[in-house]
This record gives structure tokens, C-alpha cells and sequence, in this order.
């Protein structure tokens, strides 16, 4: 087989970088400009009676932070969990995400909103427009898009700065 190398491919290097693998480089501060650290001091409630509050401040967390001898052969249980597609998405509850789930062998379907929660099996969307939960198999996700919200505010206000004013 044939192997290509592209910018995205782990062996490219982009001008400048001399041999580096760009799989070992730090790449957060290329989308993300680095933010003062979000205080643990209060976390974040789960509601009580229906009503929903949102993360006051927050923020994408796709690292993982384990070495490659870890996610490659995990020791314990603890690792394999911290490696683990149900971690990744308990780190980033409170965040806005498009989840795309399989339906069947070709038909996909796609849920938008708050991830509210997350089990061993299903995770919880609540969609504040129609004040709803939408609890969903974790076994027939496929891909899950994650947006940043503080982003989308920051967007909002330079626009309404401009005179932009929004549908709702």
C-alpha cells in the first residue's frame, strides 16, 4: 500500500521545522491561544428540578495526557479508562457538540446541544431551544463535533459591536 504524506499526515513537516515529527509537537496554541486557567474552586452543580445550568466558563479538553506506552498497552484499568472514548467525553461536558450517531449500515443522524451528562453506555444532549434531553446509545456514535462556546460569544458581541443584530 502506498503510503501519502500530507500536511495533516504525523511524518510531514512544515517549513521550518527542520526532521521534527509534527506527532510530537505542540499544536494547542496554533487554534487556541493560551487562557488563564479555569478555577476549580466552585465546580460545576448538577441541577436540581428540571432546570439546567451551564458551565460558567467552559472549555475543550481533548488531551488526554497519557504517554504513548500507555494508550498503546494500558496496565491497569485506570489507564484504559483515562485512554477511553467515555473519558474524553466526560472532560468535556458543558461544552456545545454535533453528535453524529450510525443508523443502520449507511444512515446517519445528528444531535445538537449541550453534553449533559455521560454513562457507561448512552450520553445525555440537552437542547435549551426546546428545553429537552435527548439521551443517546454511545455505541452507534461516530463522530462528535466540539465547539467553543466562550469562541461563539466572543463572535456574537463583535458582531452586535458591528450592528448585527440575530434572528431570535
Amino acid at each position: 500500500m502506498a503510503m501519502m504524506q500530507n500536511q495533516y499526515s504525523p511524518l510531514s513537516a512544515a517549513p521550518g521545522m527542520g526532521a521534527q515529527r509534527a506527532d510530537s509537537m505542540d499544536w494547542s496554541q496554533e487554534i487556541s491561544p493560551a487562557r488563564p486557567a479555569v478555577s476549580t474552586a466552585a465546580p460545576a452543580q448538577r441541577p436540581a428540578g428540571g432546570t439546567v445550568s451551564t458551565v460558567a466558563n467552559p472549555h475543550l479538553d481533548m488531551k488526554n495526557d497519557l504517554s504513548t506506552e500507555v494508550i498503546d498497552a494500558p496496565t491497569t484499568v485506570g489507564e484504559a479508562a483515562a485512554g477511553s472514548w467515555k473519558a474524553m467525553l466526560s472532560r468535556n461536558i458543558g461544552n456545545f457538540v454535533v453528535a453524529t450517531f450510525l443508523i443502520g449500515t449507511q444512515g446517519t443522524v445528528a444531535w445538537e446541544g449541550v453534553l449533559y451528562d455521560v454513562g457507561n453506555n448512552y450520553l445525555t444532549i440537552y437542547q435549551a431551544g426546546r428545553d429537552r434531553y435527548i439521551v443517546c446509545d454511545i455505541y452507534s456514535l461516530k463522530y462528535i463535533e466540539f465547539y467553543d462556546t466562550s469562541r461563539r460569544q466572543m463572535c456574537d458581541e463583535l458582531l452586535r459591536q458591528q450592528g448585527w443584530q440575530p434572528n431570535s
